[in-house]
């Protein structure tokens, strides 16, 4: 995991248990570590506590002074390549995602810290500024102040790039399979928004939430909470530009759910998938010892 961080990590996860994942290539953290050992980080400071926003900047405006080595970008068109020709869609857009190798701790989420930069277009020129941008990220203000305050170290990190096919979507969530509060393994706790995902996990717009019982035994499955979050706007593509728009939503729209009742059930039907997979991957690993 600590080459290709934990959002890259668990998508391989997720294929390999027969799960649909857009497809995706990775640039390893070691790609990321070549690169910044062209730049000056970090800088000459005796507590990283009393690092400044001026001094963190300092170390972002390198990333926009030096470029990809020509192998890196030479292997990048040719994932590319093969990404398009594998895809059923004509022209399709990329979300290129910081996948952290400190993310999703027991201690630290960092969760939103390092960018995602979504429909950004196929070709090496604009991959390869997204991938600067993601890692120009983690040497934000506030990601390394999150560090700092959580026992990590603010320079001496890294970080992978998922580079994956776009999902034009009409509605996206965010599952739990505990309940994040709790802890209780018996509920589900799916959060949603209309349009991208993007808006949810940045935390931008109030969700939708559900907070599902899952079925055991004689117990059957039951939604016990539905909260609307009445959401104000919701993001969409630019297609066939770069990037996202904000469009307002109507009071109509949003006087009921975003996910429909088979929707909000299906990751109770994931959680059992999921499970089912985790437990034959255990199986084989004992069989093979």
């Amino acid at each position: 995991m600590k080459t290709i961080g934990g959002k890259g990590f668990n998508l391989i996860v997720l294929a390999q248990g027969g799960f649909r994942v857009p497809n995706a290539f990775i640039i390893s953290e070691e790609a990321f570590r070549e690169y910044r050992s062209c730049l000056n980080c970090p800088p000459d400071v005796d507590d990283e506590s009393s690092l400044t926003e001026e001094q963190t900047e300092s170390i972002q405006k390198q990333f926009d002074a030096y470029e990809l080595r020509e192998e890196l970008v030479s292997e990048i068109q040719n994932q590319l390549h093969d990404l398009v020709n594998n895809s059923c869609i004509c022209d399709p857009l990329l979300a290129v995602r910081s996948s952290g190798v400190t993310e999703d701790l027991e201690n630290a989420s960092f969760a939103g810290m390092n960018d995602t930069i979504l429909n950004v277009h196929c070709d090496v020129d604009s991959v390869c500024k997204a991938i600067k941008q993601c890692w120009k990220s983690l040497y934000a203000y506030r990601s390394v102040q999150y560090r700092v305050k959580n026992g990590y170290p603010a320079f001496n990190t890294s970080i992978a790039v998922v580079v994956q096919l776009m999902i034009p979507a009409d509605c996206a969530g965010v599952a739990f399979t505990a309940d994040p509060q709790t802890g209780s393994r018996a509920h589900i706790s799916l959060d949603g928004v209309r349009g991208m995902g993007e808006a949810l996990v940045s935390g931008q717009v109030n969700t939708d939430h559900w907070s599902i019982r899952k079925p055991y035994g004689n117990r059957q499955l039951s939604i016990e909470r539905e909260i609307l979050g009445h959401q104000s706007y919701k993001l969409v593509s630019n297609y066939p530009k770069e990037g996202t728009s904000k469009v307002e939503l109507s009071p109509e729209e949003t006087s009921h759910s975003c996910f429909s009742p088979a929707q909000v059930r299906s990751p109770v039907r994931l959680n059992d998938r999921s499970t089912r997979s985790a437990t034959r991957q255990s199986r084989s690993r004992s069989t093979t010892r």
